[in-house]
């Protein structure tokens, strides 16, 4: 006679029956994610954008900004619609000129619009791999004496780039844009510079450096008529002189004694 099964096992079949379904549903919602998630990695593309400068701080100079874009997750940065990457340098703004150089990935442009110039930069970055976008630009010949209107008072001049980032992949960028960071670490802020004058040589005329001494004499002289009756044998003639030495002016008296004492 068959009994039977003790309810130990029923219990184990009902248990494994449910575990089964539970990996089944697990498996159904794993494979209904969305594209883009990683199951608790974190996000597949992470961006880090460093800004920082280089060149001439004086009024006039050349300078020359550096960013770079890094991808330190593990998907490829998506070419979405728009730029990728916007730096602004709304007016007033210390440069007479601004323009990216083209890069070896994506496209660069650069844009006017009166005082506003604008850079642009579109395209993908490979995981674990950077971009750099450098740009060229030129200081007004006054920079070192204007604010622009920043908090950090004349001839400082600060900017900071924006990246568009699609963090999920899922082929639409993120509300919120990554700011460029001056130096990789610590609090984000903006890139920033000091802008000094020209060194100027001025040379300061006193009367000892300028003074030609003029060792030349010019001597004027002016006869004057006999008085009186002169002695025996001695004749008088008086005579005065202007005589210029160095600038300066001179009265000599001269007598001549002309015979025998």
């Amino acid at each position: 006679m068959k009994g039977r099964p003790s309810r130990s096992i029923v219990g184990g079949m009902v248990l494994a029956t449910g575990l089964a379904v539970v990996a089944t549903m697990a498996l159904r919602v794993e494979a209904a994610e969305p594209t883009g998630t990683t199951g608790g990695l974190g996000p597949p593309v992470v961006i880090t954008a460093i800004k920082t400068v280089s060149g001439d701080f004086v009024d006039g100079g050349h300078i020359v900004y550096e960013v770079t874009l890094r991808n330190d997750g593990f998907v490829d940065s998506l070419d979405n619609v728009g730029p990728e990457f916007v730096d602004r340098f709304d007016d007033p703004h210390p440069f007479v000129s601004i323009e990216a150089r083209p890069t070896l990935v994506g496209e660069v442009d650069t844009e006017w619009r009166d005082s506003l110039a604008i850079v642009y930069w579109s395209g993908s970055i490979a995981a674990g791999e950077t971009v750099t976008i450098m740009i060229d630009a030129w200081l007004r010949p006054d920079a070192s004496q204007w604010s622009w209107e920043n908090i950090y008072g004349i001839g400082v001049v600060s900017n900071q780039g924006t990246v568009h980032v699609d963090s999920n992949a899922d082929g639409t960028n993120d509300d919120t844009p990554v700011l460029t960071d001056d130096i990789e670490g610590g609090p984000v802020e903006d890139t920033k510079f000091t802008v000094t004058p020209l060194a100027t040589t001025s040379t300061t005329t006193t009367a000892n450096s300028t003074e030609t001494t003029d060792t030349s004499a010019a001597v004027t002289a002016t006869t004057l008529p006999r008085t009186g009756t002169p002695s025996t044998g001695t004749q008088a003639l008086t005579a005065i002189a202007l005589i210029l030495i160095g600038g300066g002016l001179a009265l000599v008296s001269i007598r001549f004694r002309d015979g025998t004492s």
